[in-house]
């Protein structure tokens, strides 16, 4: 459910660097990127950009550093829900009821 996530967004800047992997949105906007954003513990940050060549597209990052004036793109700070949990094996568990689909398809090795 993409409308359940809430990020801090910044309009016209590109924190650029420190990706950690990317994706296209499969909503075509940047919800999808904050909600798979805020369902990766390793991602703290994000940007999308809607313009060509790959557009739109997500930029899941570890960091908000090298901040820079891009206008038309979209970058957040993000945290986790709380009805997610850990397992042992450092792998991230979410409530697939909630997230399902959305969470399967970060293809990042989370279980549900």
């Amino acid at each position: 459910n993409y409308e359940s996530v809430q990020c801090t967004l910044e309009y016209d800047y590109d924190y650029a660097g420190n990706d950690i992997y990317s994706t296209p949105s499969l909503s075509g906007d940047h919800k999808y990127c904050e909600a798979v954003c805020s369902l990766d513990t390793r991602c703290t940050h994000f940007s999308f950009l809607s313009h060509p060549p790959r557009g739109p597209w997500c930029y899941f990052k570890n960091s908000a550093q090298g901040r820079l004036s891009y206008p038309g793109a979209i970058s957040g700070t993000c945290s986790q829900p709380d009805d997610s949990s850990e397992n042992s094996d450092g792998r991230q568990s979410v409530d697939c009821s909630t997230y399902g689909s959305l969470w399967k398809s970060s293809q990042d090795g989370t279980t549900c």
